[in-house]
């Protein structure tokens, strides 16, 4: 009996090279819902992003029993495994009348796991949270203008009638806005990353966009922050003259034909301020008399789930609009550290150079190479101090690129040595765009 060797191998090689591609192929197909329910329905109304959080945790868990451990690895186990499991079960245990809401709130933090994975689909994952955020740019900006011609008016929107119904958003009109109009889908802080990306590429019409649907989102910490971030981008990043006269004077001309509209909108905003500034320092009093009656929980924190009495709304809550605070007040100071390492070493990756590579990436250069990934995630960061989803799957999407950029620059250039470097993300940020 003859066997063509050559035949069987080509077989063989195809057969692989099938089940590699299908493979690749159920990853994009659940990280593209992962992204867009992330991105479009934060509140996860119809349970997908649930249901793909999972799928994308058990593949990679499958990955990661097939390949080659390194050190990288475990940092990010102990990051998005250990400490988020620390938290579960603190919670769990601290809330037994409320298991549900325990675990439910603090699952967020296992989703930092799929970077192990997803280092490999830094391009898909990039590409498919921009399509995502274009998405939610085109429903702010569009209902805006539907309204401002008659076309369609916001209150008889179908599409934000919906958002508003399921909370996914808050919609409203009128003078008591901040900017008149209030499109706040709850993720519109991550706009800030489809504006720089598209700033970085020269693309105008989806910055214009973009930095529109961030101001129409009507709150006060996307715009001030946007507009701040625009300012540094001019300043140090920006080098065509060109484009910087044309911001000057297209800001100097507003100021003179709007000047006594701006000054009335300025005092209005800070009446506003001044009424939920008040609530705020109520949530942050609420805490304060906690800790104060039992000390311990300012260490070893109350768990996820947890209520406490707040003197903003004069009722128990159990998730109020000052992250940072409530973190402490849900995991302890013990507990907060390991988040902040968390949140902070992205911007160390991207702004402090590692030996060797100190030479070829100069401290400037690694800023100057990714301000439009960077600039955004401070951003986030700074709106996320009175918005409540710093530890959310919204806050764990930007975290999950920016650790996957990561990982992957890591193997890139220094290849499977067991080592995380402190370096520039910019490698593998240049490849998503290829």
């Amino acid at each position: 009996m003859c066997i063509d060797r050559k035949a069987v191998k080509l077989s063989s090689l195809k057969s692989k090279w099938n089940d590699k591609n299908l493979y690749d192929c159920v990853v994009r197909a659940f990280l593209f819902v992962f992204l867009f329910s992330s991105v479009l329905i934060p509140y996860d109304t119809f349970y997908t992003k649930k249901l793909s959080c999972a799928a994308l945790l058990v593949l990679t868990g499958i990955y990661f029993l097939r390949k080659k451990r390194t050190m990288a690895d475990a940092w990010i186990i102990f990051l998005g495994g250990a400490v988020p499991l620390w938290y579960t079960l603190d919670s769990v245990l601290k809330n037994t009348d409320n298991i549900s809401a325990a675990v439910g709130m603090a699952y967020p933090g296992f989703l930092l796991l799929t970077a192990i994975l997803l280092k490999g689909f830094v391009k898909d994952y990039k590409k498919y949270y921009l399509w995502a955020l274009k998405a939610e740019s085109a429903i702010i900006v569009l209902s805006v203008y539907f309204d401002i011609f008659s076309m369609l008016k916001i209150t008889e929107n179908p599409i934000l009638s919906w958002y508003a119904r399921t909370e996914n958003a808050m919609i409203g009109v009128g003078s008591y806005f901040f900017t008149y109009y209030m499109v706040f889908i709850k993720t519109s802080p991550l706009l800030l990353i489809l504006l720089f990306d598209s700033l970085k590429k020269g693309d105008l019409f989806w910055a214009v966009i973009s930095a529109l649907a961030c101001y129409f989102s009507g709150t006060r910490a996307n715009v001030f922050v946007m507009i701040a971030l625009l300012v540094i981008y001019l300043a140090f990043f920006q080098k065509q003259a060109r484009a910087r006269m044309i911001f000057v004077v297209a800001a100097t001309l507003i100021c003179l034909l709007f000047c006594n509209k701006i000054v009335d909108r300025v005092i209005t905003i800070f009446l506003n301020k001044a009424s939920s500034d008040a609530t705020r320092d109520g949530h942050l009093q609420g805490m304060f008399v906690l800790w104060k009656n039992k000390p311990s929980d300012f260490f070893f924190g109350t768990g996820f789930g947890s209520s406490y009495y707040s003197y903003g709304t004069n009722r128990f809550e159990n998730n109020v609009e000052l992250s940072y605070w409530d973190m402490i007040r849900r995991v302890g100071l013990t507990g907060f550290l390991p988040f902040m390492a968390t949140l902070l070493y992205p911007i160390a990756a991207m702004t402090i150079p590692a030996y060797p590579f100190a030479p070829k990436y100069g401290k400037w250069k690694l800023w100057t190479k990714n301000y439009d990934i960077l600039l955004p995630y401070i951003g986030f960061l700074l709106i996320s101090y009175t918005n409540p989803f710093l530890y959310s799957t919204t806050g764990f999407s930007f975290l999950i690129l920016l650790y996957s950029a990561i990982l992957r620059t890591n193997e890139t250039v220094r290849g499977e040595t067991g080592t995380l470097p402190l370096r520039a993300l910019g490698s593998a940020m240049e490849t998503a765009e290829m």
